[in-house]
C-alpha cells in the first residue's frame, strides 16, 4: 500500500482576515459553504487571531522568530 502526500493549500493572511469578517455577518457555516472550506478551519483562524490580539508586543515579537 502506498500513500500519496496531499499538499497543503495555503491562505494569505488577507483571505482569512476576510474569511473572519464574513463568517462574523453570516455565520461560520454559511460562510465556509461560501469559500469552499471546512468550518473547523474558521474555527481555528478566529481562535488564533483572538489569541494574538490577547499576546502582548513582545510575545509577538519572539513568537514571529521562532516559527
Amino acid at each position: 500500500m502506498t500513500t500519496t502526500k496531499k499538499n497543503r493549500k495555503t491562505y494569505s493572511t488577507e483571505f482569512k482576515t476576510e474569511a473572519l469578517a464574513l463568517a462574523e455577518r453570516f455565520g461560520v457555516s454559511t460562510a465556509a459553504k461560501q469559500l469552499g472550506i471546512y468550518e473547523s478551519q474558521l474555527y481555528g483562524w478566529r481562535s488564533a487571531s483572538q489569541k494574538k490580539e490577547k499576546m502582548t508586543k513582545r510575545e509577538v515579537e519572539l513568537e514571529s522568530r521562532s516559527c
